[in-house]
Formats: structure tokens, sequence, C-alpha cells
């Protein structure tokens, strides 16, 4: 999905060795989530904002995401508050 935000959002930009590519995240939060998910070898792959949730909102969907022991995958949604500037 296209990366659509305003001049004063985040953009982290990551390289994924598990995905051979480079993300870009929107948040604090989705880094800690991509880096988990990165490491874990227990995920076969992943895919970021992979859609949305249509309605009023039109949430974006942070990951997708597939354990090696299951056939079926798992969307991931980060909640707004996850996002908690640490900084100081």
């Amino acid at each position: 999905m296209p990366f659509a935000r305003r001049a004063s959002d985040r953009r982290i930009e990551v390289f994924s060795s598990k995905l051979g590519r480079r993300l870009s995240l929107s948040s604090y939060a989705a880094w800690q989530l991509w880096l988990a998910l990165d490491a874990n070898p227990a995920v076969s792959t992943f895919c970021e904002r992979p859609t949305f949730i249509a309605g009023s909102l039109r949430r974006v969907i942070n990951f997708w995401v597939r354990f090696r022991r299951d056939l079926e995958a798992e969307f991931w949604l980060l909640d707004d508050a996850d996002d908690v500037d640490e900084s100081g």
C-alpha cells in the first residue's frame, strides 16, 4: 500500500533481512514490532501495511504475518496509543 502521510508524521526506513528488501514504517511501535518479526525464527514471512480496514476511520493494517508452524496467516493492527515517544 502507498505510504500516505503528513509532512510532520514519522517515517522509519529499515532493511529486512528476512524479506530481502527495504520497508517504510510509520511509528516507533511498528519499528519495534518489525524488529521482533524479522528476528523471530518462528515467523516465515510478513508484509507491512498489506491493506486497510474500510469504514469511517479507514485504519491501515500494520502487518500480515505467517508463522512456520501454521498454514494460516494473521493480520496485526497496532493501536495508535502504542506509539509513545520514549525519548525523554
